[in-house]
This record gives C-alpha cells, sequence and structure tokens, in this order.
C-alpha cells in the first residue's frame, strides 16, 4: 500500500452529497440529468471521474481557467463563482466556491457522528506521524489528509471527501499564523488532539517560540469533550500546553518522549543498516519496536502513534508490527539507490519542507547510515519564513554538519550564504542561487558511490533536482 492509497477517495458506491441536499446547503440551482456526485475537488491534475469540480480562484491560479479540463477527465459538474462572466450547462452558481467548500466540510463534519476524529499539529512531523498513524488504521476503516492538505483549502476539501461511517478520520492542522489552528481545528472538532514538537518554524510571521506554541496549542480549544491531548513530555515548551490543557477541560492527557514521567517512554534506540530498533516503557509495560527508517525523529513519532492509538484502544502489540512496515514518503527522507551515467548512487530525497528541527533531524540520521563506499554529499537549500533569526539559524548547521563526516556540502540560495560562509576550509564548498544552477553543478561532481541527501524549504524547488536524478537513472529502486 502507498501513500494515494491512504488518501481521501470514495470507497463506496454511493455518491458523498445527494443534488438536492447540495442544493439545499449551497443555496443554488443544480442542473437536471448531471451524473452522481462521488467526490469533490479542486485539482484537475488529480481529479476523479464524477467529482464536483470546485473552481477555487486564488493569488496565483482560477479554478474557472481549468473548467474545460476538469470536464474533459469526467467532472459532474463544477462550483462556479456568481462573479465568474461565463454560462456553463453544468455549473452550480455560488457567491464563493471556497466559502461553499466551506460549507460543505460543514455539513460532512456534523454528519459524522460515528466517526472518531484525530487533530495533528506541530512544527515538524506533522505528515510523517500523520501517514503513519494512518498506516497502523489501515485495517480498521480510516480516512486520512492526502499529502500535506492541512490548510484553510486543504482541510475542508479532505473533510467534504469524508465518506460516511468511517471509524477514524486523521486530520494534518497546519499554520502560518495566528488563529489558523483555531479555525482548522473548530472545522473539523477532533476527539484526539497530538501536537509534536514545538520548534521555530513560521517565525517571520510571530515574535517568539512561545507564540508559536499558543499557536499550535489552538488545537487543544477544538477538542471535542471530554478530550484527549497528546504531547511530547520532552518539548520545552510543554509545562505550558499541559496548563492550556487545564484551562480547557482536556479530559486526558497522554505523554511521550524521554522524559521519566512520560506515559510511553523512550528507553534506548539503535540505528541499524535498514532502520531503527528501539524499546520503550508502554504505560509502565515494557516493549520493543523496529520501524525501517533511521533517525530519532522517526523514533518520536512512532511513540506518538503509540500515545494516540492507546487513546484509540488499540493494542500496542498490534501497532507495533504495522509500524514495521511503515511506509516512507516522496520527499521526507525516502531513499532511492540509483545508477547514474554508470556510477551507483543513494539519494535521500528530503525536499518536502526544512526548518531548523527538521535540518538538524535529518542531518544526524544521515551521520547514523552506514558510511557509503564514496562519498557524503549534502544539498542544502534556504529555510523559508525564520524572519530575522534566518541569518543565524542558517549559520548554525555548520556545527551539526561538521558531525556529521560530510565531504561535500552545496548550498543553493541567499540564505545558505551565512552557512555556506561558516563552513571550515577543510570541506569541499559549493555555493549556488537556486536548482537551476544546481542540477549541473551536482551531476558534476557525482561520484561512485556517493551518498547524496537533499533538503530544503518547498519553495525552493530541490525536488526537481531529485525527479532529474531519478529520471536520469538507470532503474531506481
Amino acid at each position: 500500500m502507498n501513500a494515494a492509497t491512504l488518501s481521501p477517495q470514495n470507497p463506496s458506491s454511493q455518491p458523498l452529497f445527494t443534488w438536492s441536499a447540495l442544493a439545499s446547503l449551497l443555496s443554488t440551482h443544480v442542473p437536471e440529468g448531471l451524473a452522481p456526485c462521488m467526490g469533490f475537488s479542486i485539482d484537475t491534475r488529480t481529479l476523479q471521474p464524477n467529482d464536483l469540480f470546485i473552481a477555487i480562484k486564488g493569488p496565483h491560479f482560477d479554478g474557472h481557467d481549468f473548467l474545460d479540463d476538469a470536464f474533459a477527465k469526467g467532472a459532474c459538474a463544477a462550483l462556479v463563482a456568481s462573479s465568474w462572466p461565463h454560462h456553463h450547462p453544468q455549473g452550480l452558481v455560488v457567491h464563493n466556491p471556497l466559502t461553499a467548500l466551506e460549507h460543505i466540510a460543514h455539513a460532512a463534519r456534523q454528519r459524522a457522528t460515528d466517526t472518531t476524529f484525530i487533530g495533528i499539529t506541530g512544527s515538524v512531523g506533522k505528515t510523517s506521524t500523520k501517514e503513519g498513524l494512518a498506516w497502523v488504521l489501515k485495517d480498521r476503516g480510516v480516512f486520512a489528509s492526502r499529502k500535506s492538505f492541512n490548510n484553510h483549502i486543504g482541510v475542508p476539501l479532505t473533510l467534504a471527501n469524508l465518506p460516511p461511517h468511517t471509524p477514524q478520520a486523521v486530520f494534518e492542522l497546519g499554520m502560518s499564523h495566528a488563529g489558523e489552528i483555531r479555525a482548522l481545528g473548530t472545522l473539523v472538532k477532533p476527539h484526539v488532539g497530538l501536537i509534536t514538537a514545538i520548534g521555530p518554524s513560521h517565525l517571520e510571521h510571530f515574535s517568539s517560540l512561545q507564540g508559536i506554541a499558543l499557536a499550535k496549542a489552538e488545537l487543544l480549544e477544538t477538542l471535542i469533550p471530554p478530550g484527549i491531548a497528546v504531547l511530547n513530555r520532552d518539548d520545552d515548551f510543554f509545562p505550558l500546553l499541559e496548563n492550556i490543557c487545564h484551562q480547557q477541560g482536556v479530559g486526558t492527557l497522554i505523554t511521550f518522549g524521554e522524559h521519566a514521567q512520560a506515559d510511553v517512554r523512550l528507553h534506548e534506540w539503535h540505528a541499524q543498516k535498514n532502520g531503527t530498533s528501539f524499546s520503550c516503557l508502554y504505560f509502565g509495560h515494557p516493549h520493543h519496536g523496529q520501524i525501517p527508517h533511521t533517525g530519532k525523529h522517526w523514533v518520536m513519532g512512532a511513540l506518538s502513534i503509540l500515545a494516540v492509538t492507546h487513546a484509540l484502544g488499540l493494542d500496542p502489540n498490534e501497532v507495533l508490527a504495522h509500524l514495521m512496515t511503515w511506509p516512507c514518503y516522496q520527499g521526507r527522507g525516502q531513499t532511492h539507490t540509483i545508477t547514474f551515467h554508470g556510477k551507483t548512487i543513494t539519494v535521500i530525497d528530503d525536499t518536502y519542507n526544512a526548518n531548523p528541527l527538521s535540518m538538524k533531524a535529518a542531518l544526524e540520521a544521515l551521520a547514523l547510515r552506514p558510511k557509503p563506499s564514496g562519498r557524503r554529499v549534502i544539498v542544502l537549500a534556504d529555510m523559508k519564513e525564520l524572519g530575522d533569526t534566518a541569518p543565524l539559524a542558517h549559520k548554525n548547521l555548520s556545527p551539526l554538519i561538521q558531525a556529521c563526516s560530510v565531504d561535500v556540502v552545496m548550498t543553493v540560495g541567499p540564505l545558505m550564504v551565512y552557512l555556506h560562509r561558516a563552513l571550515p576550509p577543510t570541506l569541499e564548498t559549493h555555493h549556488v542561487s537556486d536548482w537551476i544552477q544546481a542540477w549541473p553543478l551536482l551531476t558534476s561532481l557525482l561520484t561512485h558511490g556517493d551518498m547524496i541527501l537533499l533538503k530544503g524549504s518547498r519553495s525552493m524547488e530541490l525536488d526537481k533536482v531529485v525527479d532529474r536524478l531519478l529520471s536520469a537513472a538507470a532503474g531506481p529502486t
């Protein structure tokens, strides 16, 4: 099973909503003769036959420009804005398609009285933990956010696609500003809320780490009573989050981490050739686990999944058995061994996003991997949204890199100049402005047996370098 299998799709043969229900909900006229509405889509690249296409207008795109493509791919109808100057026989006219999507999402949540909702937020590990939890629950009936659909569009879209009578639903909630988690949580209304960790992401929009912690803690305000909160006991802001749980009347608090008082407590862990083994005390009882990923950050994710599934009433042995085959997802540490121009190369794709915490975790995980026959090469691009802390945050990666026995460092982007200048002259270093310059330089540097880690903020597009490497390779594995 891959990530797509766990993504929101309607597995039943029944429509998600009847046209009469949508007409009443959205106060709109529904044309005669439409095929049943089996799902909702905002993207013609992933639209499925009989999806209702929602023509959302954003700062860089307008869904109305893709209506022909949507219908060519089998859309049953489209929600179009009343301001759109054209007419389509399969168009349902609403004032604002995004607002209409929110109404549909609210209706989907309101009728899901037999579903247990889990909300996940945090500065790092949201998506990997969400996917891991969905993997563990896959045999019990689960519905999970696709990819990182965690914002004001992705969350209502995911909720709108929730099939009735789904036992569990897992939602990832992201934010860049204060108030956003509260709005998303109010829509999802989770029974269980997990905060993975607090770190310096989005500092551009906050005056302090405490501000980030308070913004993440908005999830706790939205829990359905009595509410179950799952918190990282090792986090510096745990006392603050614990106090907020008490203020909000959260019924149950479950903790994970290395702390002596953690409910799911890490005892020890060991990196191995094909993953990481660990032992823990699960509410006082010893358990051993194995995950197919390298690094302590993955182990912490496993502990958080054990904590959440305890809240759901699962047997920890069942959970640990599933975690042994926890898949790795594109852009989040996925490893490929390829033949590139006659050279065997190992590519570690961690390009989905980056902040100081996740960069530290990726570098430490690289150091734990068996030494390659060639060199350790890292390609690091800018970490965005760090505000005034950005220069120092990039510069401070230098000691971590030096501790990893790295042989070659390529830095990409204007902020990574601060790291480039801080690296010692004993290292082979290169600096380029963007991924377009990084590609030819990297291909000229590669030698047989090299291991390459690529990581940076999503907008730096290092994933395009990975795509080119894999496309040019003979037989990625």
